[in-house]
């Protein structure tokens, strides 16, 4: 029989990469424990949350992201896996309110 080791993760701090320089560290302030079977559905109802508070700023002019060139689709962020970038224009609306949207939705 297997032993397992069982940890909870009760702290975490993290801060996002903005053209290859960090921004100043954040709490997070949930956890689950390590190794549980439901986290990767809660980790799907989360990004699914984070899409949805991306897409709110870019319809409220939060955040603004990008036309591509000849169909038009408008573009404002790529989620794959773990990790989540926003693309948009160069603006400093769009360099301050990422970290404000993500603040927002890590506090609820």
């Amino acid at each position: 029989m297997e032993m397992v080791d069982k940890v909870c993760i009760s702290f975490g701090r993290a801060s996002i990469l903005v053209n290859g320089s960090t921004t100043i560290e954040f709490d997070l302030k949930r956890w689950v424990r390590h190794g549980d079977p439901v986290s990767p559905f809660l980790f799907i109802i989360a990004m699914k949350g984070l899409n949805i508070a991306i897409k709110e700023a870019c319809d409220h002019h939060i955040f603004r992201g990008i036309s591509l060139p000849k169909n038009g689709s408008y573009l404002s962020h790529l989620m794959y896996v773990d990790d989540v970038m926003f693309i948009g224009e160069l603006s400093e609306l769009n360099f301050v309110n990422p970290n404000r949207i993500l603040s927002v939705w890590i506090s609820c």
